[in-house]
Protein backbone atom coordinates (compact mmCIF):
# COMPACT_ATOMS: atom_id res chain seq x y z
CA UNK A 1 0.00 0.00 0.00
CA UNK A 2 1.47 3.30 -1.21
CA UNK A 3 1.51 5.65 1.83
CA UNK A 4 -0.54 8.96 1.91
CA UNK A 5 1.37 12.38 1.55
CA UNK A 6 -0.49 14.90 3.28
CA UNK A 7 0.40 18.80 1.95
CA UNK A 8 -0.01 21.09 4.48
CA UNK A 9 -2.51 23.80 4.14
CA UNK A 10 -2.68 27.49 4.75
CA UNK A 11 -5.64 29.58 5.15
CA UNK A 12 -4.70 33.17 4.76
CA UNK A 13 -7.31 35.81 6.46
CA UNK A 14 -7.23 39.47 5.38
CA UNK A 15 -9.61 42.02 7.59
CA UNK A 16 -10.94 44.99 5.77
CA UNK A 17 -12.47 47.69 7.81
CA UNK A 18 -15.87 48.20 6.57
CA UNK A 19 -16.18 51.66 4.84
CA UNK A 20 -17.24 54.74 5.94
CA UNK A 21 -20.55 54.45 5.02
CA UNK A 22 -21.71 51.10 6.05
CA UNK A 23 -20.39 52.17 9.50
CA UNK A 24 -22.92 54.89 9.68
CA UNK A 25 -25.28 52.40 8.43
CA UNK A 26 -24.97 49.92 11.34
CA UNK A 27 -24.71 53.16 13.66
CA UNK A 28 -28.15 53.79 12.80
CA UNK A 29 -29.51 50.59 12.68
CA UNK A 30 -28.38 49.80 16.49
CA UNK A 31 -29.29 53.17 17.01
CA UNK A 32 -33.09 52.60 15.17
CA UNK A 33 -33.01 49.04 17.60
CA UNK A 34 -32.55 50.76 20.61
CA UNK A 35 -35.09 53.08 20.06
CA UNK A 36 -37.30 50.12 19.15
CA UNK A 37 -36.13 47.88 22.34
CA UNK A 38 -37.35 50.97 23.93
CA UNK A 39 -40.52 51.91 23.07
CA UNK A 40 -41.67 48.13 23.69
CA UNK A 41 -40.62 48.41 26.66
CA UNK A 42 -43.68 48.36 29.17
CA UNK A 43 -44.49 47.41 32.29
CA UNK A 44 -44.87 43.56 31.16
CA UNK A 45 -40.93 43.44 31.13
CA UNK A 46 -41.48 43.10 34.81
CA UNK A 47 -39.79 39.69 35.95
CA UNK A 48 -41.41 37.42 37.77
CA UNK A 49 -41.21 38.16 41.28
CA UNK A 50 -40.78 34.98 42.81
CA UNK A 51 -37.76 34.13 40.23
CA UNK A 52 -36.06 36.84 42.02
CA UNK A 53 -36.15 34.57 45.52
CA UNK A 54 -32.65 33.57 44.64
CA UNK A 55 -31.25 36.73 44.72
CA UNK A 56 -33.33 39.11 46.21
CA UNK A 57 -31.09 38.75 49.20
CA UNK A 58 -28.16 40.83 47.45
CA UNK A 59 -28.44 44.37 47.05
CA UNK A 60 -25.60 45.83 45.04
CA UNK A 61 -26.47 49.26 44.89
CA UNK A 62 -29.26 51.60 45.77
CA UNK A 63 -31.22 50.82 42.67
CA UNK A 64 -31.04 47.27 43.45
CA UNK A 65 -32.62 47.56 46.31
CA UNK A 66 -35.30 49.33 45.14
CA UNK A 67 -36.26 46.85 42.66
CA UNK A 68 -35.75 43.85 45.01
CA UNK A 69 -38.40 46.00 47.26
CA UNK A 70 -40.84 46.36 44.47
CA UNK A 71 -40.57 42.67 43.89
CA UNK A 72 -41.42 41.56 47.07
CA UNK A 73 -44.31 44.06 47.13
CA UNK A 74 -45.66 42.20 43.99
CA UNK A 75 -45.12 38.96 45.52
CA UNK A 76 -47.71 36.30 46.62
CA UNK A 77 -45.68 36.51 50.01
CA UNK A 78 -46.83 40.20 50.40
CA UNK A 79 -50.61 39.45 50.07
CA UNK A 80 -50.57 36.74 52.83
CA UNK A 81 -48.20 38.84 55.48
CA UNK A 82 -49.52 40.15 57.98
CA UNK A 83 -46.83 42.71 58.77
CA UNK A 84 -45.62 44.91 56.05
CA UNK A 85 -42.58 47.02 57.06
CA UNK A 86 -41.52 50.15 55.04
CA UNK A 87 -38.97 52.74 55.25
CA UNK A 88 -35.33 53.71 54.26
CA UNK A 89 -32.06 52.18 54.97
CA UNK A 90 -31.98 52.61 58.48
CA UNK A 91 -35.73 50.87 58.94
CA UNK A 92 -34.21 48.17 56.88
CA UNK A 93 -31.10 47.47 58.45
CA UNK A 94 -33.30 47.70 62.35
CA UNK A 95 -35.38 44.53 61.24
CA UNK A 96 -34.66 40.93 60.77
CA UNK A 97 -35.25 39.66 57.67
CA UNK A 98 -38.78 37.75 57.12
CA UNK A 99 -37.25 34.54 57.72
CA UNK A 100 -35.88 35.86 61.60
CA UNK A 101 -39.57 36.73 61.68
CA UNK A 102 -41.01 33.78 61.11
CA UNK A 103 -38.91 31.94 63.30
CA UNK A 104 -38.80 34.50 66.76
CA UNK A 105 -42.87 35.68 66.40
CA UNK A 106 -44.46 33.23 64.38
CA UNK A 107 -45.43 36.22 62.06
CA UNK A 108 -45.64 36.68 58.44
CA UNK A 109 -43.88 39.70 57.84
CA UNK A 110 -42.90 41.39 54.25
CA UNK A 111 -40.20 43.63 54.32
CA UNK A 112 -40.71 46.31 51.64
CA UNK A 113 -37.80 48.93 53.07
CA UNK A 114 -35.15 49.80 50.70
CA UNK A 115 -32.22 52.04 50.35
CA UNK A 116 -33.12 55.90 50.32
CA UNK A 117 -36.96 54.88 49.97
CA UNK A 118 -38.79 58.02 50.07
CA UNK A 119 -43.09 58.07 51.76
CA UNK A 120 -43.56 58.62 47.85
CA UNK A 121 -42.02 55.30 46.94
CA UNK A 122 -43.05 54.11 49.79
CA UNK A 123 -47.26 54.89 48.52
CA UNK A 124 -45.86 53.28 45.40
CA UNK A 125 -44.82 49.76 46.82
CA UNK A 126 -48.22 49.45 48.86
CA UNK A 127 -50.66 50.10 45.84
CA UNK A 128 -49.07 47.71 43.94
CA UNK A 129 -51.54 44.80 45.65
CA UNK A 130 -54.81 45.36 47.22
CA UNK A 131 -54.50 45.69 51.35
CA UNK A 132 -55.82 42.91 53.44
CA UNK A 133 -58.65 44.36 56.50
CA UNK A 134 -56.46 43.76 59.54
CA UNK A 135 -53.12 43.92 57.64
CA UNK A 136 -50.83 45.84 60.04
CA UNK A 137 -48.37 48.33 57.97
CA UNK A 138 -45.65 49.68 60.14
CA UNK A 139 -44.09 52.88 58.01
CA UNK A 140 -40.86 54.41 59.16
CA UNK A 141 -41.23 58.04 59.37
CA UNK A 142 -37.71 58.92 61.26
CA UNK A 143 -36.08 61.90 61.13
CA UNK A 144 -33.58 60.78 58.50
CA UNK A 145 -36.23 60.77 55.67
CA UNK A 146 -35.97 64.29 54.97
CA UNK A 147 -32.51 63.48 54.06
CA UNK A 148 -33.86 61.50 50.90
CA UNK A 149 -34.70 64.18 48.77
CA UNK A 150 -35.40 62.32 46.06
CA UNK A 151 -39.43 62.59 46.53
CA UNK A 152 -40.41 60.34 43.66
CA UNK A 153 -37.52 61.60 41.61
CA UNK A 154 -36.13 57.84 41.05
CA UNK A 155 -39.91 56.27 40.46
CA UNK A 156 -40.19 59.35 38.26
CA UNK A 157 -37.06 58.13 36.31
CA UNK A 158 -37.69 54.73 35.67
CA UNK A 159 -35.07 53.72 38.20
CA UNK A 160 -38.46 51.09 39.44
CA UNK A 161 -38.22 49.58 35.85
CA UNK A 162 -41.88 51.14 35.21
CA UNK A 163 -43.96 53.75 33.83
CA UNK A 164 -44.85 56.07 36.49
CA UNK A 165 -47.75 57.65 34.26
CA UNK A 166 -50.47 55.44 35.64
CA UNK A 167 -49.22 56.68 39.53
CA UNK A 168 -48.83 59.87 38.96
CA UNK A 169 -52.15 60.62 37.53
CA UNK A 170 -53.55 59.34 40.64
CA UNK A 171 -51.64 61.63 43.02
CA UNK A 172 -50.75 64.57 41.61
CA UNK A 173 -48.32 66.71 42.81
CA UNK A 174 -46.32 64.02 44.41
CA UNK A 175 -44.54 63.03 41.54
CA UNK A 176 -41.70 65.69 40.19
CA UNK A 177 -41.98 66.08 36.24
CA UNK A 178 -41.06 63.10 34.70
CA UNK A 179 -37.91 62.52 32.52
CA UNK A 180 -37.87 62.77 28.70
CA UNK A 181 -40.03 60.22 26.99
CA UNK A 182 -36.66 58.18 25.24
CA UNK A 183 -34.89 58.58 28.56
CA UNK A 184 -36.94 57.22 30.75
CA UNK A 185 -37.68 54.22 28.73
CA UNK A 186 -33.87 53.58 28.17
CA UNK A 187 -33.37 53.82 31.92
CA UNK A 188 -35.71 51.08 32.08
CA UNK A 189 -34.63 49.05 29.41
CA UNK A 190 -31.12 49.27 31.13
CA UNK A 191 -32.45 47.87 33.96
CA UNK A 192 -34.10 45.46 32.99
CA UNK A 193 -31.28 44.09 30.73
CA UNK A 194 -29.24 43.68 34.41
CA UNK A 195 -32.09 42.29 35.87
CA UNK A 196 -32.47 39.79 32.97
CA UNK A 197 -29.16 38.53 33.67
CA UNK A 198 -29.50 38.03 37.09
CA UNK A 199 -33.03 36.44 36.36
CA UNK A 200 -31.52 33.74 34.41
CA UNK A 201 -28.94 33.00 36.77
CA UNK A 202 -26.58 33.18 34.62
CA UNK A 203 -24.14 36.67 36.35
CA UNK A 204 -25.33 35.38 39.93
CA UNK A 205 -22.35 33.12 41.24
CA UNK A 206 -19.89 35.98 39.66
CA UNK A 207 -21.77 38.78 41.61
CA UNK A 208 -21.72 36.40 44.94
CA UNK A 209 -18.00 35.86 44.20
CA UNK A 210 -17.26 39.90 43.94
CA UNK A 211 -15.81 38.79 40.40
CA UNK A 212 -17.71 41.64 38.74
CA UNK A 213 -19.10 44.61 40.90
CA UNK A 214 -15.44 44.86 42.71
CA UNK A 215 -13.00 42.89 44.39
CA UNK A 216 -15.21 42.40 48.09
CA UNK A 217 -18.21 39.27 48.25
CA UNK A 218 -21.52 41.04 47.70
CA UNK A 219 -23.22 41.57 51.05
CA UNK A 220 -26.56 39.91 51.83
CA UNK A 221 -29.11 42.69 51.95
CA UNK A 222 -30.06 42.35 55.57
CA UNK A 223 -26.73 43.44 56.68
CA UNK A 224 -25.17 45.34 54.24
CA UNK A 225 -24.23 47.91 56.31
CA UNK A 226 -21.01 46.32 58.10
CA UNK A 227 -17.89 47.63 60.29
CA UNK A 228 -18.01 50.04 62.61
CA UNK A 229 -17.06 53.85 61.69
CA UNK A 230 -14.69 55.79 63.31
CA UNK A 231 -14.93 58.39 65.77
CA UNK A 232 -13.81 60.99 63.42
CA UNK A 233 -15.67 59.34 60.29
CA UNK A 234 -18.97 59.16 62.84
CA UNK A 235 -18.06 63.32 63.95
CA UNK A 236 -18.21 63.90 60.36
CA UNK A 237 -20.88 62.22 58.87
CA UNK A 238 -23.64 63.69 62.05
CA UNK A 239 -22.40 67.24 60.57
CA UNK A 240 -23.05 65.96 57.13
CA UNK A 241 -26.68 64.80 58.10
CA UNK A 242 -27.43 67.87 60.02
CA UNK A 243 -26.79 69.90 57.40
CA UNK A 244 -28.62 68.11 55.20
CA UNK A 245 -31.60 67.72 57.89
CA UNK A 246 -31.30 71.43 57.92
CA UNK A 247 -31.86 72.06 54.27
CA UNK A 248 -34.45 68.73 54.14
CA UNK A 249 -36.96 71.11 56.29
CA UNK A 250 -37.87 72.63 52.56
CA UNK A 251 -38.85 68.58 51.49
CA UNK A 252 -41.38 68.76 54.78
CA UNK A 253 -44.45 69.81 52.87
CA UNK A 254 -44.13 66.85 50.45
CA UNK A 255 -43.08 64.39 52.86
CA UNK A 256 -46.05 64.97 54.96
CA UNK A 257 -48.37 64.61 51.62
CA UNK A 258 -47.08 61.71 50.92
CA UNK A 259 -47.53 60.09 54.02
CA UNK A 260 -51.29 61.75 54.31
CA UNK A 261 -51.66 59.59 51.31
CA UNK A 262 -50.55 56.20 52.81
CA UNK A 263 -52.84 57.35 55.76
CA UNK A 264 -55.73 57.38 53.57
CA UNK A 265 -54.87 54.05 51.87
CA UNK A 266 -54.51 51.98 54.59
CA UNK A 267 -58.35 53.60 55.78
CA UNK A 268 -59.53 53.02 52.47
CA UNK A 269 -58.95 49.27 52.35
CA UNK A 270 -59.27 48.26 56.42
CA UNK A 271 -55.16 48.49 56.90
CA UNK A 272 -53.91 49.41 60.48
CA UNK A 273 -51.16 52.01 59.89
CA UNK A 274 -48.29 52.75 62.98
CA UNK A 275 -46.09 55.27 62.36
CA UNK A 276 -42.61 53.89 64.01
CA UNK A 277 -39.95 56.55 64.68
CA UNK A 278 -36.83 55.38 63.01
CA UNK A 279 -33.72 53.91 65.70
CA UNK A 280 -31.38 56.81 67.03
CA UNK A 281 -29.92 57.96 69.99
CA UNK A 282 -31.42 60.42 72.07
CA UNK A 283 -28.94 62.48 72.38
CA UNK A 284 -28.51 63.03 68.60
CA UNK A 285 -32.21 64.07 68.00
CA UNK A 286 -32.06 66.61 71.29
CA UNK A 287 -28.60 68.15 70.03
CA UNK A 288 -27.33 67.74 67.02
CA UNK A 289 -30.41 67.16 64.66
CA UNK A 290 -32.87 69.26 67.12
CA UNK A 291 -33.32 72.28 64.70
CA UNK A 292 -34.75 69.80 61.96
CA UNK A 293 -36.40 66.98 64.46
CA UNK A 294 -39.08 69.25 66.52
CA UNK A 295 -40.81 70.56 63.60
CA UNK A 296 -40.57 67.27 61.83
CA UNK A 297 -42.02 65.99 64.71
CA UNK A 298 -44.70 67.87 65.70
CA UNK A 299 -45.97 68.24 62.18
CA UNK A 300 -45.77 63.90 61.84
CA UNK A 301 -47.64 63.86 65.72
CA UNK A 302 -50.48 66.29 64.00
CA UNK A 303 -50.65 64.17 61.11
CA UNK A 304 -50.72 60.83 63.28
CA UNK A 305 -53.64 62.57 65.57
CA UNK A 306 -55.42 63.50 62.64
CA UNK A 307 -55.72 60.05 61.24
CA UNK A 308 -56.06 58.29 64.36
CA UNK A 309 -52.94 56.78 63.88
CA UNK A 310 -50.16 55.33 66.27
CA UNK A 311 -46.94 57.02 66.53
CA UNK A 312 -44.74 54.92 68.17
CA UNK A 313 -40.71 55.58 69.31
CA UNK A 314 -39.11 52.76 71.03
CA UNK A 315 -36.01 54.32 71.49
CA UNK A 316 -37.06 54.88 75.33
CA UNK A 317 -37.53 51.53 75.55
CA UNK A 318 -34.21 50.05 74.57
CA UNK A 319 -31.11 52.52 76.12
CA UNK A 320 -29.86 52.22 72.82
CA UNK A 321 -25.87 53.13 72.90
CA UNK A 322 -23.45 53.70 70.00
CA UNK A 323 -22.48 50.54 70.30
CA UNK A 324 -25.59 49.28 68.74
CA UNK A 325 -25.21 51.35 65.77
CA UNK A 326 -22.39 51.17 62.95
CA UNK A 327 -22.65 54.92 62.45
CA UNK A 328 -24.98 57.69 63.21
CA UNK A 329 -28.19 56.13 61.93
CA UNK A 330 -27.49 52.28 60.97
CA UNK A 331 -28.36 49.87 63.60
CA UNK A 332 -25.32 46.78 64.02
CA UNK A 333 -26.52 43.45 64.72
CA UNK A 334 -26.75 43.54 68.49
CA UNK A 335 -29.10 47.10 67.89
CA UNK A 336 -31.00 45.52 65.26
CA UNK A 337 -31.52 42.15 67.33
CA UNK A 338 -32.98 44.80 70.25
CA UNK A 339 -34.72 46.86 68.28
CA UNK A 340 -36.95 43.60 66.24
CA UNK A 341 -37.03 42.28 69.74
CA UNK A 342 -38.90 45.18 70.61
CA UNK A 343 -41.16 45.81 67.79
CA UNK A 344 -42.37 42.19 68.08
CA UNK A 345 -43.19 42.93 71.46
CA UNK A 346 -45.00 46.11 70.21
CA UNK A 347 -46.84 44.02 67.36
CA UNK A 348 -47.77 41.56 70.08
CA UNK A 349 -49.43 44.68 72.23
CA UNK A 350 -51.00 45.97 69.42
CA UNK A 351 -53.01 42.35 68.51
CA UNK A 352 -53.77 41.62 72.07
CA UNK A 353 -55.37 45.46 71.69
CA UNK A 354 -57.39 44.48 69.33
CA UNK A 355 -56.03 47.02 66.72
Amino acid sequence: MRPIRVEPTSVECVWTPLPGRAWGTVGAALVLAAMLACALVTDEVWVDPARLAPIDAYALNAKDSTVFALARARSPQRAQAEVLLLGSSAARESQWDEATWRKAGQLRVSKLASIDQSPVESLFLLEQQALRPGQLVVLSVGVTLLDNDNQGARLASGVFLQNPQRFAASHPGLLPAASGWLKQRWQILLGARNLLGRYLHVALPRQVAGQVYGAAPIKPLESSYTGQVSAEGMRRQRQDLRRALDAGKDNLSALLSAVDAIARLCARQGATLVFLEAPHLDSDLHTTFAPAWRPYRQAVQALADRHGVRYVDMSGKLALTQDDFIDAVHLGPSGRDAWSSQLLREIAGWRAAGN
